[in-house]
C-alpha cells in the first residue's frame, strides 16, 4: 500500500488525516485505521500522495543526517591524518656533549620547524647546561638573546 513507509510515516500520515493516533498502535493497525477512513475510502489518490509526501521527506531528512556524518568522519579522519603526519615528522634525540649528535638535532629540528613555519631560526647553545635552544630572528632580539645564552653554534643561521 504504502511502498517503503515506516512505522513514523505511517504515524504521521493518519495525523495528517485526523485519524486518533496512539503510541501503542502498530504498523498493522495504523494500516487499518488509513484503509478505513472515509478520506482514503473517497480520495485514495490524495491519500497516496500525502503518503509519498511524507516518506519523501523522512528519507530526504535520513539522507542529509547520513551526509553531515559522512562530512564529520572525512574530517575526523583527516585531523588523524595530519595528527600522524605531525607525529612523525617530531624526532626525539638525547642531547650529549657530542657536537656531531648535537649538528645532526639543529638540521632535523630545522628542517622540522621549517617545513610547519616557513622561516629561519638560529639555534643557541647554553655553556652552563648541555641543551640547545631555539631562537626566532628578530631586528634586535637575536642580538640580545645571543648576549644573554652564549654565541651561535658555529655562527650559522639555520634555512
Amino acid at each position: 500500500m504504502f511502498k517503503g513507509a515506516k512505522k513514523e510515516d505511517l504515524k504521521r500520515i493518519s495525523s495528517g488525516l485526523e485519524l486518533c493516533v496512539s503510541d501503542k498502535l502498530t504498523v498493522i493497525d495504523f494500516m487499518y485505521l488509513i484503509k478505513n477512513c472515509d478520506r482514503y475510502k473517497n480520495d485514495p489518490d490524495s491519500v497516496h500522495e500525502l503518503a509519498n509526501l511524507i516518506i519523501k521527506e523522512r528519507k530526504l531528512e535520513e539522507s542529509q543526517q547520513l551526509e553531515k556524518i559522512r562530512e564529520k568522519a572525512k574530517i575526523d579522519l583527516e585531523i588523524e591524518r595530519i595528527r600522524a603526519k605531525d607525529i612523525d615528522n617530531n624526532v626525539e634525540i638525547n642531547c650529549n656533549n657530542d657536537s656531531s649528535s648535537l649538528d645532526s638535532l639543529i638540521k632535523i629540528l630545522c628542517r622540522c620547524y621549517l617545513k610547519k613555519h616557513h622561516f629561519s631560526l638560529c639555534f643557541s647553545q647554553n655553556p652552563n647546561t648541555e641543551t640547545a635552544s631555539v631562537i626566532q630572528p628578530s631586528s634586535v632580539g637575536v642580538q640580545k638573546q645571543s648576549e644573554r645564552e652564549g654565541e651561535f653554534l658555529n655562527g650559522q643561521q639555520c634555512g
